[in-house]
């Protein structure tokens, strides 16, 4: 947060006020993580499951943002497929 403070002129002021109402009042907790072993990197469940039950080359795919694109337009094309008027 110390390097964003330093750097506010650099940025928009939608992004910094986003920055004073979004991040700011909650960055001591989106940390904690760090500083407490017991605070897993991520409470969120879905997350986890999808971490968990995916096979590593579907993960792997999200890493790139070509990888990612592909994926998204796959589930575009069968989603207009399965819901095309006809």
């Amino acid at each position: 947060m110390d390097n964003l403070s330093g750097r506010r002129e650099e940025f928009p002021d939608v992004i910094n006020e986003i920055i004073d109402k979004k991040i700011r009042p909650y960055s001591r907790y989106l940390t904690m993580f760090l500083e407490d072993s017991f605070i897993e990197r991520t409470s969120n469940w879905i997350e986890r499951i999808f971490g968990d039950l995916a096979p590593k080359s579907l993960k792997n795919k999200f890493k790139t943002l070509r990888g990612f694109l592909s994926r998204l337009n796959l589930k575009l094309k069968r989603w207009d497929s399965r819901n095309a008027i006809l």
